[in-house]
């Protein structure tokens, strides 16, 4: 049983099995770790299930149903697509850990390289979204008179993705990549050389440098939040709650985001004190069963799965409209434009809802001469306030049919 793994990965003369790195260590040790992959492995699958479907959810109602595109909203936008990503990138390793750690899907070296590089650009390119997310908020929080630009941010993302993908197809030619059982997936060649250095170097920096960011303007955020509330004595207007709840809104998306990014960058910064100050990489620390097996499995995969699982609990939680959009999600339809509501729903609920109705995704906006009322506002002379009642015959599914300047016909019924 112990010999399993080691005896399938010799006798596969079918492939080139070159790239595969297998620890004597891990086959003796087998039998106790293989209980621990699938207690872990369980839980890849659990974060795996829930952010494909909240991402899922979560997509549409940006994508489609979001009428007002602010900067937030193209950055979420970008953040559902990333995390979907994310969630499919780790099926390899989840396969894996349930597999006694064969490579199974790894076996493919073309596999191997493509989800090094993947998975390497997924990272630094959710932080670089969260960066931008963070800044955006905290420079409208000290200079509420700040305007950026859309464009701006759109012009952003394409650079900051074409440069990672430029260098991460330049290093693939420079570095040999492999599969090490010990972390379960695939990295790059450990043997030390003037690539794997500045790649190591730009790679820490590009991870490093936003964290820090992130941070601070996190702190900057918290700290303005906080005087404003103490020299406010109520937030009074509408529009100054719906941008205190968006504020909060990120601020807590940006805090979870660093609670779970943590500790992939603690194990970062460990690792490269490790090879590059004390020039070991088998120190006593990285000798013990979690932390050379499981220690950057869990903080440099599992945890940015995790993150992309708990985002779309952040949205439901937080945004009011998503809520009231998915409760109504068995009554959606699709059409030519993407997923809409009946205009039933956009009656029952522009005025029950504290945000805008662009939010709720109206099928259009009302005419000059309408507004959209409540369903039971619109239910005419048997609704049960008689003052708020409306003639039956100016309503039609919720809109009411307002009259026209120089239509003196309401006028006149009254006198």
């Amino acid at each position: 049983m112990t010999d399993s793994v080691g005896s399938s990965l010799s006798n596969n003369t079918m492939l080139d099995l070159a790239h595969i790195n297998y620890d004597p260590q891990l086959v003796k040790q087998h039998n106790v770790m293989h209980e621990i992959d699938i207690f872990v492995g369980v839980f890849y699958a659990i974060f795996t299930v829930v952010g494909f479907i909240g991402n899922t959810l979560s997509g549409l109602y940006f994508w489609f149903v979001v009428r007002k595109v602010d900067i937030p909203t193209v950055l979420y936008r970008v953040v559902t697509i990333v995390d979907l990503s994310t969630c499919f990138t780790q099926l390899p390793v989840t396969i894996s850990l349930f597999a006694n750690r064969h490579p199974v899907m790894f076996v493919n070296y073309n596999i191997c390289v493509a989800w090094r590089m993947i998975f390497k650009t997924q990272q630094r390119y959710s932080m670089y979204l969260v960066l931008l997310l963070s800044i955006t908020r905290t420079m409208k929080i000290v200079n509420p008179f700040c305007f950026i630009r859309k464009v701006t941010i759109y012009i952003a993302l394409i650079i900051y993705m074409v440069y990672l993908v430029t260098e991460e197809i330049i290093y693939m030619f420079k570095e040999s990549f492999s599969y090490n059982a010990n972390e379960g997936y695939c990295f790059e060649s450990t043997e030390i050389t003037i690539p794997t250095e500045v790649h190591d170097i730009m790679y820490s920096v590009e991870l490093g440098i936003p964290s820090m960011i992130v941070f601070f303007s996190f702190v900057i955020a918290v700290i303005k939040i906080n005087k404003r509330s103490k020299n406010t004595t109520a937030v009074s207007t509408v529009s100054q709650k719906q941008k205190y709840k968006a504020t909060m809104t990120i601020v807590i998306f940006t805090a979870v985001f660093l609670l779970f990014n943590l500790p992939g960058f603690i194990n970062m910064v460990l690792l490269l004190v490790d090879q590059y100050a004390l020039k070991n990489q088998n120190t006593a620390l990285y000798q013990s069963t979690f932390m050379r097996y499981y220690s950057f499995n869990m903080s440099a995969v599992l945890t940015v799965l995790a993150n992309a699982a708990i985002n779309p609990v952040i949205y439901v939680w937080r945004m009011t409209a998503l809520q009231t959009w998915l409760r109504e999600f068995p009554h959606l339809k699709l059409g030519a434009h993407g997923v809409r509501q009946n205009r039933n729903f956009v009656a029952r609920n522009t005025m029950n809802s504290s945000l805008p109705m662009a939010h709720h995704g109206a099928p259009r906006l009302p005419r000059n001469n309408e507004v959209h009322l409540p369903h039971a506002l619109a239910q005419g002379p048997n609704s049960e306030d008689p003052q708020l009642s409306i003639p039956q015959n100016n309503v039609a599914d919720g809109v009411v049919n307002l009259p026209e300047k120089g239509d003196t016909s309401a006028e006149e019924s009254r006198v």
